[in-house]
């Protein structure tokens, strides 16, 4: 199970497209693409903002599909199964 959650892939871009990241069933960001007009905006704060949304978002994604995955295996959800995935989401 743990090498299927390290394989599946969520992409999710903020600032129409000028940062996307892609993150594993974990949440673990495992990509960054930046474009090179988001540096001609001389404005840090932008791009650590349009980091920030695309991460959570996701490693949201991530995390919903490795939920999806487990659940689909159990049949039913079984308590505590899903709790170490919750426990890391963020609230954006």
């Amino acid at each position: 199970m743990d090498e299927r959650l390290r394989r599946v892939r969520t992409t999710a871009s903020a600032g129409g497209d000028m940062v996307t990241v892609v993150c594993d069933g974990y949440g673990d960001l495992v990509e960054v693409r930046i474009d090179r007009a988001v540096f001609a905006e001389e404005d840090p704060g932008l791009l650590e903002d349009l980091i920030r949304a695309a991460v959570n978002q996701a490693a949201s994604r991530g995390r919903e599909q490795a939920r999806e995955e487990l659940r689909s295996l159990a049949g039913l959800p079984l308590p505590g199964l899903l709790d170490h995935l919750q426990s890391n989401e963020e609230v954006t």
